[in-house]
């Protein structure tokens, strides 16, 4: 969420406040939102103004977009985890005056940007679509994508394809150092690699390192919007690709 809040600010200069959330009852959603409903949202001084929880599959989502409409938060969590659903609830936006990004909505997690979306949700009713994400493409890349593009026919490089890429080239590298192809000296250089070059230029942050408990050591989030059919990265600004679009108040 902080990022999310600089974000606003970077866009409108101004203080998020109020925001909603939209998720189904499923595992990841639960998880994702528990600590922003249990006091994270209220220590950031954002007011929860609607929760709507939803059963999957959704077959109507008229009364969800009503207390939106009626509620009027500044931005809406919205975490559904199968399209149909987020279709019908981006359709009733649409045809309620909500959609195309007169109210941010902000997502969770690949899927949101993958190409499917484009296909069954379409172009109009997922622009202004925020999506907060670990991995994407940035400034710098260019060159990448568009061999990407042109090699797979794919609209456009997802974190799937790019974390896959960045991690060959941590292999690479991790290989030459061990100077043998044993997965026990390779494991231990990986373990033990610290570089702000070669492969850390396909991910955010710029550096790759790990913990202890295999984490990458200072991972920070991305996140990307829909912007003419086609997700890209507007934060961290310093990478953006785009700038974010968000209503003025």
């Amino acid at each position: 969420m902080p990022a999310i809040i600089e974000l606003g600010k970077v866009a409108t200069g101004e203080q998020l406040k109020t925001i909603g959330v939209i998720g189904d009852n499923t595992a990841s959603p639960v998880s994702f939102l528990k600590p922003m409903r249990e006091g994270g949202l209220e220590k950031l001084g954002i007011k929860l103004t609607m929760d709507e929880i939803f059963t999957p599959p959704l077959a109507d989502a008229t009364s969800v977009v009503q207390k939106l409409r009626s509620t009027r938060p500044e931005a809406v969590l919205f975490i559904p985890t199968n399209i149909p659903d987020a279709k019908l609830v981006l359709e009733k936006m649409h045809e309620m005056g909500l959609g195309r990004g007169r109210i941010p909505m902000i997502g969770n997690g690949a899927p949101m940007g993958a190409p499917e979306m484009l296909h069954v949700v379409g172009k109009d009713l997922m622009e202004g679509v925020l999506i907060i994400i670990a991995n994407w493409t940035q400034k710098g890349q260019e060159k990448l994508i568009a061999d990407f593009k042109k090699r797979t026919g794919e609209p456009w490089m997802t974190q799937d394809s790019l974390c896959s890429y960045g991690d060959m080239w941590i292999f690479k590298e991790a290989l030459e150092k061990a100077g043998a192809a044993d997965r026990k000296k390779v494991a231990e250089a990986i373990r033990v690699m610290d570089t702000k070059d070669g492969p850390a230029k396909y991910y955010p942050g710029g550096r790759i390192k790990f913990e202890e408990n295999g984490r990458r050591a200072g991972a920070g989030i991305m996140i990307i919007q829909w912007q003419n059919g086609e997700p890209v990265t507007v934060y961290p600004t310093d990478i953006a690709l785009a700038k974010p679009v968000w209503p003025k108040k």
